[in-house]
């Protein structure tokens, strides 16, 4: 816009600067989310040359003869809050990468949680019911000294079909979620679910007359 009393063209500065810094931020996001490269801690090191660039942006406009400028207050206070969102876009999402998509982290918790078992004991009887249509083993255990039913619950995670890191430290993984008691005083043990992630789910029982084991469902039982 042109002053009419100057002559002169009104300028602001520091939009230009407000939108170079929301190219290099979006830029600098996509890249790590594209290249799990980590730019976070580029950008903590870098983010000095906002001010650089609004520096040189006020030198080469104050050197023009035709331009009044104004510095733009609005533009400036953007740019702070676009550097201060994506700072924080991008920790998240380097959060993300190293979270969620590593290998490393993705082992750990899955033989964390593979190596879950979960154990109930029981009096009188055990009704295990499975409620899928894929198959369990029941692996049945006659001691006659043994004066209580423990029932042992294991599942073999398959790795390759892990890929939900958040999902597993949330507890969906857990062994809990897939079998539960369906009612205590009733000794009713169910299997509700059978993830793809899971290979094979194993129910050892161990109790001093096999009489008081019943099942139901697709389970096959192992001597």
């Amino acid at each position: 816009m042109v002053n009419e009393n100057t002559g002169k063209i009104n300028v602001r500065i520091g939009r230009f600067t407000f939108g170079i810094t929301m190219i290099l931020f979006g830029i600098s996001i996509l890249i790590q989310m594209i290249f799990k490269l980590e730019v976070f801690r580029y950008i903590l090191m870098f983010w000095p040359l906002i001010f650089i660039i609004l520096g040189i942006e006020t030198i080469y406009l104050t050197s023009k003869k035709n331009v009044n400028i104004r510095y733009d207050v609005a533009g400036i206070i953007f740019t702070g809050i676009i550097l201060f969102i994506g700072t924080i876009m991008s920790f998240c999402s380097l959060v993300i990468n190293k979270v969620v998509y590593d290998d490393t982290v993705k082992s750990a918790v899955l033989e964390t949680v593979s190596g879950e078992n979960l154990n109930y004991y029981f009096t009188e009887k055990i009704q295990i019911n499975n409620l899928t249509d894929k198959n369990i083993k029941v692996r049945i255990i006659e001691n006659k000294s043994y004066e209580n039913i423990k029932v042992m619950i294991n599942a073999k995670y398959n790795k390759e079909k892990f890929d939900n890191v958040i999902a597993a430290i949330s507890g969906r993984y857990s062994l809990s979620n897939i079998a539960s008691l369906d009612s205590y005083e009733k000794s009713i043990l169910c299997i509700n679910s059978y993830p793809e992630y899971i290979d094979e789910i194993v129910i050892t029982v161990i109790t001093n007359a096999k009489e008081k084991v019943n099942v139901t469902g697709n389970v096959t039982i192992q001597e």
